[in-house]
C-alpha cells in the first residue's frame, strides 16, 4: 500500500485485508475497482466499503464512475479520515481512480496527476483503454458532459459491443445516470411521421462533429443516413438470440402505428465512409428519414 498524499492510498487486495495496516494508517473508507470477493470475507467495522466491480480489460469503463468515487473520496477526506483505493493488484484500475479524483480534485492534467501516483507507486501502469478514458475526461472539463459526442460513443461500445448484447440493461443505466448528473440539453426532438410518436432526441444521434468545410476540404460527400444510439422503447436484449439474419425492421413502437421507422444491424455488417460516420463502429440502427419528423423544442 502506498500514500499518495496525506489522505489517499492506493494498493491491491491484500492491503485491504490487512486490518493491522488498515488500522495503523486510519483507513475508514476503502474503494474496491474489482470483484468485491476479494474483500468481502475481511469486513472490518468502521470502515465504509464501496465497490466499482469492473474488468481491467481495454474496453471497460470507468470513466462513468469517476463522479462516485470523487465524491466518496472527497467526503471522506473532508470528515478527516483517510481512504484507500485499490483493485486486485495495485496497477491498473485502482491507480486510475486515484488519477482522477487528483485531476477532478486540483485541476491537473492526466499527465501531471498520472506522474504523481506514478512517482508513488511505481509499479502503476494503467491499461491503454483506461488512460484513453483519463485524457477523454480531461478533454470534458474533468467532468461527465452527456452532451459529448465522444462520451456517449464510450458508453455505448463499453456496454454495447453488438445488438441484444446481455450488457443492454447496464449500458442504460450508465447512461441515464451521467445524464441526470448535471443539465444537458437533449436537442431537438425527433417523432414518427406516421402517428408523432416521439422517438429519440437530437443527443441520440450518432455522427462526427464536422463542418462543410471539411467536406469540400475532402472532396467527400455525406451520407443520407441517420444512426443513433439505442433507446430502452427498442426492446433489444432477445435479439441476438432469437434473429439469425444481421439485419432486422424496427417499428414505431406505437402498437397502433407500426409503422417501419429503420432497422438494426449487427456490428460488422455495415461501414460508412462518409465525414459523419467515418472510423465509427457503433452504427448499427438506422433511422429512415423519410419516416421521422423532427420538431424543435
Amino acid at each position: 500500500m502506498n500514500q499518495i498524499d496525506d489522505k489517499l492510498f492506493v494498493g491491491n487486495y491484500i492491503a485491504a485485508t490487512d486490518r493491522q495496516l488498515l488500522t495503523d494508517n486510519h483507513i475508514r473508507l476503502v474503494i474496491t475497482v474489482c470483484d468485491f470477493r476479494y474483500v468481502s470475507d475481511h469486513q472490518m467495522d468502521g470502515i465504509e466499503y464501496f465497490v466499482v466491480d469492473v474488468n481491467d480489460t481495454e474496453w471497460a469503463d470507468l470513466l462513468t464512475y469517476f463522479e462516485d468515487t470523487r465524491r466518496k473520496i472527497a467526503n471522506t477526506i473532508a470528515r478527516g479520515d483517510n481512504v484507500l483505493v485499490h483493485c486486485r493488484a495495485g496497477v491498473s484500475r485502482g491507480p486510475t481512480v486515484v488519477t482522477a479524483y487528483l485531476m477532478a480534485t486540483n485541476g491537473w492534467t492526466y499527465e501531471r496527476a498520472y506522474q504523481l501516483v506514478k512517482s508513488r507507486r511505481s509499479s502503476v501502469n494503467p491499461n491503454p483503454g483506461f488512460v484513453n478514458q483519463l485524457k477523454l475526461y480531461e478533454q470534458m472539463n474533468l467532468r461527465l458532459d452527456a452532451n459529448y459526442k465522444k462520451f456517449r460513443r464510450h458508453i455505448l461500445t463499453s456496454y454495447m459491443p453488438s445488438i441484444g448484447h446481455k450488457f443492454i440493461l447496464k449500458y442504460f443505466e450508465r447512461r441515464n445516470y451521467v445524464e441526470n448528473l448535471f443539465t444537458i440539453s437533449m436537442g431537438k426532438q425527433y417523432h414518427c411521421i406516421g402517428c408523432g410518436k416521439h422517438l429519440f432526441n437530437e443527443t441520440h444521434v450518432i455522427e462526427n462533429n464536422v463542418t462543410t468545410a471539411d467536406v469540400d476540404q475532402n472532396g467527400d460527400q455525406y451520407c443520407n443516413k441517420l444512426y443513433i444510439e439505442p433507446q430502452e422503447w427498442m426492446a433489444m436484449a432477445p435479439i441476438n438470440d432469437v434473429i439469425p439474419t444481421p439485419v432486422k425492421s424496427l417499428v414505431c413502437p406505437n402498437h397502433l402505428c407500426v409503422r417501419s421507422i429503420g432497422q438494426l444491424i449487427s456490428f460488422n455488417v455495415f461501414v460508412c465512409h462518409c465525414p459523419r460516420h467515418k472510423s465509427l463502429s457503433c452504427l448499427h440502427i438506422q433511422i429512415f428519414c423519410d419516416s421521422i419528423v423532427k420538431k424543435f423544442i
